[in-house]
């Protein structure tokens, strides 16, 4: 009976992580679109959305679809383009996944609940950072493509919101490599 709690409190944790990580940086995504068709489109999108039958359903997987791209994006923009590096370095931020691995096989326990709530941090603050820069590209190109002109209250909203996360996300893993530095010396 304790092993398959255990077990299913395991799989548990790994759904909350995509949906944290992932689920929830497309619905900011799809968020965005549909604000933009309610704002500038008289809700066609939003129309046709209310007849598909398995709509629920279609959004979470759209979403994490999204969050996954915005994932890529976020890479090509900031890692690809060494500015992670660069900030990483100017920080001192230094997350060894070697010295997480030493942290896991001395105490699993501290492991979960110190550096895995820490790397769950880390990457939403990451990608809803994303879902920020990725809604400005999507918007600039409406603006483009389209003659709908999208308010710039909008953009300053959403360019502040990236650069807060992206603070967030920076402080959260020069916490997180701190956490693991103090982990690995006082056990």
């Amino acid at each position: 009976m304790d092993n398959t709690i255990s077990k299913l409190l395991e799989y548990f944790k790994h759904i909350t992580r995509d949906i944290f990580v992932y689920v929830l940086s497309g619905l900011l995504l799809i968020g965005n679109i549909l604000l933009i068709d309610i704002l500038y489109n008289s809700s066609l999108i939003f129309l046709h959305l209310k007849f598909i039958t398995y709509l629920p359903l279609i959004i979470i997987t759209t979403a994490y679809i999204l969050g996954h791209i915005i994932m890529g994006i976020m890479f090509i923009c900031l890692e690809i383009i060494p500015i992670d590096e660069k900030i990483t370095k100017y920080f001192n931020i230094n997350i060894n996944q070697k010295n997480e691995i030493k942290v896991y096989k001395k105490n699993s326990s501290l492991y979960e609940y110190f550096i895995e709530r820490q790397n769950q941090l880390y990457y939403l603050r990451w990608n809803f950072a994303g879902a920020f820069l990725t809604s400005i590209i999507i918007n600039i190109a409406i603006d483009y493509f389209t003659n709908i002109d999208i308010f710039s209250f909008i953009y300053i909203i959403e360019a502040l919101l990236f650069f807060i996360l992206l603070i967030l996300h920076y402080k959260t893993a020069k916490d997180y490599s701190s956490t693991i530095s103090n982990l690995l010396e006082e056990y």
